[in-house]
């Protein structure tokens, strides 16, 4: 997804979103995801630069995803946790404590 609130004229606003990355052979062996994690951030920067989008963002990484871009240093990630913007909500009206939610899928969708 991108997002462009920014347009043309801002385009520091404009961002390329992952709306879900996920991994499913958990046997794959991490050299070859992180080749294969590059390879998705390159075509994805290809196509951001097509959008004049100029940041991407994962929404709510795997920790061995997490862990593997983080050893990427020439990827200049930054992990951000959100406590003021895009945060995931639930309105609770049963009858019991909701402290009992587990959260499954903390994803980022399409608002229109």
């Amino acid at each position: 997804m991108r997002n462009q609130s920014g347009g043309k004229d801002h385009v520091e606003k404009n961002t390329l979103d992952f709306l879900r990355f996920v991994v499913e052979d958990d046997a794959m062996a991490d050299e070859e995801l992180s080749k294969a994690i590059r390879a998705i951030v390159g075509h994805a920067r290809h196509e951001a630069r097509k959008w004049l989008c100029t940041s991407m963002i994962l929404w709510n990484p795997h920790e061995r995803v997490k862990r593997l871009v983080d050893a990427m240093a020439d990827l200049e990630a930054r992990f951000v946790v959100r406590d003021n913007d895009s945060i995931a909500s639930l309105l609770w009206l049963g009858p019991n404590a909701a402290a009992g939610v587990d959260w499954v899928a903390n994803e980022k969708f399409e608002w229109c």
